[in-house]
């Protein structure tokens, strides 16, 4: 078993009070630290300011609906995440794994399964103090915690979409992304959004970035757009 970390608990996302007093009971006396939020929203402001080592998420939430969840927390944080949801279809498995779940686990469960994953997945999980807070491109940094911008050492102003943009390609520097990629993981809701919308989107935030030393966003034809870095490589 993973020794259990104090300091960093796990955080359970689920509105039913049942499950989260039975998973803090079998989580507590496995040796975990737990803490509980009952909808999304508290979710992700919990995973921001508690610092959870991994986050167990149900899928029907009253206010968010947890893929949705999952798409915020992985554009802000590399937390492992386990989903935990009574929707048992190949489809919805393959979809959240896809969107950046670690593990996925059918509601009902037996406890012994549930700590079984548990530690695998924090066995799996890369130190903390290697999981990057901080993205450094030219004179762009970009500070996922505090989610702000500065250029040149001054601060700009990003809508939510478009940090999640800018985001995005610093994490995946010289590596085109079609329209598709960019939409499941820059916006939340998609419907109604294009090509068009991706374009209007990009050129507002080069308007932002103004003329840097950091890399550019290039169209790719057909494509998208990759971020390339800055001539002689990127700084970090």
């Amino acid at each position: 078993m993973i020794a259990a970390d104090d300091s960093r608990p796990i955080l359970v996302i689920d509105d039913d009070p049942g499950i989260r007093a039975a998973l803090t009971a079998v989580l507590r006396s496995a040796g975990y630290g737990v803490i509980t939020r009952h909808s999304g929203d508290d979710g992700l402001a919990a995973a921001v300011s508690e610092d959870p080592c991994l986050v167990l998420l149900d899928l029907g939430l009253p206010d968010v609906d947890g893929s949705d969840v999952l798409t915020m927390l992985r554009r802000a944080s590399t937390v492992p995440v386990m989903v935990l949801s009574g929707r048992s279809s190949e489809a919805d498995k393959a979809r959240e794994l896809t969107a950046g779940a670690d593990d996925y686990l059918v509601k009902p469960f037996g406890n012994i399964e549930l700590l079984a994953r548990v530690n695998a997945v924090l066995r799996r999980a890369p130190p903390k103090d290697k999981a990057p807070t901080t993205l450094v491109d030219g004179t762009i940094v970009v500070d996922l915690r505090a989610r702000t911008v500065t250029v040149a050492g001054g601060p700009v102003a990003l809508s939510r979409t478009e940090f999640a943009l800018l985001t995005l390609f610093l994490q995946e520097p010289g590596r085109a992304l079609g329209y598709n990629q960019i939409l499941r993981r820059a916006w939340n809701d998609v419907s109604g959004v294009g090509p068009d919308r991706i374009k209007f989107t990009v050129r507002r935030l080069r308007s932002k970035l103004g003329h840097t030393e950091g890399g550019r966003l290039t169209p790719v034809r057909s494509v998208g757009y990759r971020w390339d870095p800055p001539v002689g490589g990127r700084s970090d």
